[in-house]
């Protein structure tokens, strides 16, 4: 059965393959019973011919064996010999001595029993012999031999065998026309909604009717209908998130990315597509070494190699020559995990930083500048934020006798004289309502004394 619905044939040549085969089978059976039951008939009817014409025989014969009458003897057995269905005819005596015999004896075997048991016990042969005793007043007085063939028999069962045959043959035709007919009408609607399907799944198109019916396939029909609508939402969805997902991507600054075990890129946004060095239509599909070259997509391919052989968030800076310049990115990337928390991709989130490094640069070389001109600078220069010194010169801790490590943290009561604590505080509340106030303060000069001091004590 699973070679049967493995062969490549219709449903309708299933159908009519089967039909014919179970209808032959049962043809071939009444085939045969046919050929059994006239078989049993005509040998039957030929054992009771055989049967009648000995016992006539031996009637006739009888006497004249009991006379002696050799002449007579002769004649009746020559003129059973020329009986169509005698082959073979001879009078015997009791110790088996022939007296009479005509034609050649095909040394057929006995029939001792019922004729039609005794053939369908031992097989159909083409000869068969039957044994009549010869009786003058229930006396015994020989026996008598016939040889008998069944080629007519045999004619018969050709003929019937053949018949049948015919008739099976010209049944079997025209039930399978009729069945193709019938299924091909019946198979019509279901050819169509499957071709409406392949259409479907092919390209989404359909240009085959759909059957609409009461029956199964109509059913069918309505339930893939309903199919239909339930992808085609599915889709839309998907499509909808897809594009919601996408234009965030696309309008993220960063470089957001995902590619599978084989570094073929599953996900993309627009700002990867600005880095690349020649335009392409379709990242999608395609590794680091169809777009980058040689170098850079060996060391990108490397970092993913990490990501997914570690399975652990990975933090990496990276230095890419694009547009003629090196771009400086610094990554996160992580794997992503299917239902059975097994690696299938790695994401990575690239941010440029290369502004971010100039500015850097730019601010510590003017940092850099700042402090070599205030260490320069014949004025002292002392920074306060918030209360407390956060920037002074060489000059400063100069002036005030002290170090400029001493000065960088302390508050105003270390530079100032304490007579100039409250006019520093006046002022300045002054100067933020916009009166202008003279910048001038006294300051505290750090100066250490060596000075010889003795131990005294009194009660």
């Amino acid at each position: 059965m699973r070679l049967f619905n493995n062969l490549q044939l219709s449903l309708t040549t299933k159908l009519i393959v089967v039909s014919v085969v179970v209808e032959a089978v049962l043809l071939a059976y009444l085939i045969w019973n046919d050929t059994n039951l006239t078989q049993t008939r005509l040998l039957t009817q030929k054992q009771q011919e055989i049967s009648e014409l000995a016992t006539f025989i031996s009637a006739t014969i009888a006497p004249a064996l009991s006379r002696n009458d050799m002449q007579e003897l002769f004649n009746a057995v020559k003129h059973i010999g020329k009986s169509p269905t005698i082959g073979f005819a001879a009078i015997k005596t009791l110790n088996d001595q022939t007296i009479a015999q005509t034609g050649v004896s095909q040394q057929a075997k006995p029939v001792n029993q019922n004729l039609l048991n005794y053939i369908k016990f031992i097989g159909r042969a083409d000869t068969y012999q039957i044994v009549t005793p010869l009786k003058v007043d229930q006396t015994v007085l020989g026996q008598l031999y016939l040889e008998f063939k069944i080629d007519d028999v045999e004619n018969v069962l050709a003929d019937t065998r053949k018949r049948g045959i015919k008739n099976a043959f010209a049944i079997i035709v025209v039930t399978a026309i009729v069945l193709y007919v019938l299924l091909s009408a019946l198979t019509k609607n279901l050819k169509n909604l499957t071709a409406a399907m392949t259409e479907y799944i092919d390209n989404k198109n359909i240009t085959t009717p759909i059957p609409h019916s009461n029956d199964e396939v109509g059913k069918l029909s309505t339930t893939f209908e309903n199919l239909m609508t339930a992808i085609r939402d599915s889709e839309e969805s998907l499509k909808e998130s897809q594009d919601f997902l996408q234009t965030i991507l696309d309008h993220s600054p960063a470089v957001i990315y995902a590619k599978d075990k084989d570094g073929k890129y599953l996900l993309a946004n627009q700002q990867l597509k600005r880095l690349l060095p020649k335009a392409v239509d379709n990242i999608l599909g395609k590794t680091d070494f169809d777009l980058f070259p040689p170098e850079v997509a060996s060391r990108l391919h490397e970092n993913d190699k990490k990501v997914l052989d570690n399975k652990t968030i990975q933090l990496l800076e990276a230095v890419v020559p694009l547009e003629g310049e090196f771009k400086n990115y610094i990554s996160t990337k992580f794997c992503l995990f299917d239902k059975n928390h097994q690696a299938y991709a790695v994401c990575g989130i690239s941010t440029d930083i290369t502004e971010r490094i100039k500015n850097e640069k730019k601010i510590k070389d003017s940092e850099e500048n700042l402090r070599s001109l205030a260490n320069n600078a014949t004025d002292g220069i002392l920074v306060n934020k918030k209360g407390k010194h956060v920037f002074t010169n060489q000059r400063m801790a100069e002036i005030l006798n002290t170090t400029v490590d001493d000065i960088i943290g302390s508050t105003q009561d270390f530079v100032l004289h304490p007579s100039e604590k409250d006019n520093v505080v006046q002022r300045f509340k002054r100067r933020l309502i916009g009166q202008n106030e003279p910048i001038q303060y006294e300051t505290k000069r750090c100066s250490w004394i060596k000075k010889p001091v003795s131990r005294f004590q009194w009660s």
